[in-house]
């Protein structure tokens, strides 16, 4: 199953906080606020149940997942399709593009009720700790040891393989 279909229904009431990092081995803030990544206005604030992961896609930095207990009123319906959302002022849509997927979107939210996709002019993320926002600078974040980006390419058997980290 998916994280979060593992969690299981009302999970916020029983764990009111639950952060996963799979982009590399930083501690994550307790909370994190999902913005567009043109105009900043604010699609969820403060989610404490959130994981980010790898993009799926080559022009996106990492994904954001999200429970969506903070969902904001700034939030529009792209194509008629309920499932695909984008802010109020539409910013992504001249491109054909939305910012978030909810289940029942084509795009996996691995069991989240939602997901962002995050990078240059898409979702743009804040940690939020102690009622202090920082704004995720993705190149710094994903560019440390640990992280998948950091990985080395390798060639095994005369096949060249991304994303292997070399231990030892």
């Amino acid at each position: 199953g998916r994280l979060g279909n593992s969690m299981g229904p009302h999970f916020s009431r029983r764990r009111p906080a639950f952060r996963v990092n799979v982009c590399n081995s930083r501690r994550l803030a307790p909370a994190v606020a999902v913005m567009c990544g043109i105009c900043s206005t604010k699609l969820f604030d403060g989610e404490r149940i959130f994981a980010v992961g790898p993009g799926s896609q080559r022009h996106i930095d990492l994904e954001v997942y999200i429970d969506g207990t903070t969902e904001q009123p700034a939030l529009a319906v792209f194509e008629g399709n309920p499932a695909q959302l984008n802010c109020l002022r539409r910013c992504h849509e001249r491109e054909g593009r939305f910012l978030i997927a909810s289940r029942g979107s084509f795009i996996d939210t691995h069991g989240f009720n939602f997901a962002g996709a995050c990078g240059q002019n898409l979702v743009h993320l804040s940690f939020v700790r102690d009622s202090v926002e920082s704004v995720l600078d993705f190149d710094e974040f994903l560019s440390g040891d640990g992280s998948f980006r950091a990985a080395t390419r390798v060639t095994l058997n005369g096949t060249q393989l991304d994303g292997v980290e070399v231990l030892g």
